[in-house]
């Protein structure tokens, strides 16, 4: 290969071990002016798994983020500066075996903290999730500001989705799915939520838990005088 397009992710498959030379880049690429080697929070050893997938997030200054499937670390990185965009990123690239639930932590330089993420994925084998243009925004625990609700992920979707909303204050919550002609498809939640960041998920069923068929469908979220309203593909 000649050519690296900025924000594409590479997937190197090799027969043995060897060495990989490239030259040095120019144009758009991703820059740390700070030329000290960190030590990283936490540590892996890629070698004990055969399969990886990339994991690209939005990140603040100087953070690292690490992926875990149950306790044990599958990959760590800190967050580097994304000119275009002007915002810092993290390249991160997990190990395990597909199928896995992935849950996240953020290592914050500034306080020395850990903090739990709120969303999760599922491992894929040479999946690639985000870029640096379009990273995947991931939640730490905390108390969110407003009130919102997220694009559901995966989008187009078949036939499971998650779609993830934002409360500041305990409240009565309603998010419904509705399809392009108005009428209600499903009640994903109806009640009282706690303050936090949370998600929920859509298997693509009626209220009469049948499944239901490809095409456009709606969202929207009431909360204490907030709305919002969300479209989303079922493709089977």
């Amino acid at each position: 290969i000649e050519v690296m397009n900025p924000s594409d992710g590479y997937m190197l498959l090799m027969l043995a071990e060897d060495e990989l030379v490239y030259n040095i880049p120019v144009g758009l690429v991703k820059v740390d002016n700070n030329t000290e080697v960190k030590e990283l929070h936490w540590s892996v050893n890629p070698h004990q798994y055969e399969y990886n997938m990339a994991i690209t997030a939005e990140l603040e200054e100087g953070n690292q983020l690490a992926v875990f499937v149950g306790d044990e670390v599958r990959g760590v990185v800190e967050a580097t500066y994304f000119p275009l965009t002007d915002t810092y990123t993290a390249n991160l690239m997990a190990y395990g075996n597909d199928g896995e639930e992935l849950t996240f932590r953020v290592y914050e330089t500034s306080t020395d903290a850990e903090l739990e993420v709120v969303d999760h994925l599922t491992f894929e084998v040479n999946g690639i999730v985000g870029n640096d243009i379009e990273p995947i925004l991931l939640r730490s625990i905390t108390t969110p500001k407003e009130y919102s609700l997220s694009q559901n992920y995966p989008n187009p979707f078949n036939p499971v989705t998650m779609i993830g909303y934002d409360i500041p204050l305990d409240s009565y919550v309603s998010i419904s799915v509705y399809n392009i002609m108005g009428q209600k498809v499903s009640d994903l939640v109806s009640g009282e939520v706690k303050a936090g960041y949370h998600q929920v998920q859509w298997d693509g069923t009626n209220l009469n838990g049948e499944s239901v068929a490809s095409g456009v469908y709606v969202y929207t979220i009431n909360a204490d005088g907030f709305t919002s309203v969300k479209k989303m593909l079922l493709m089977k």
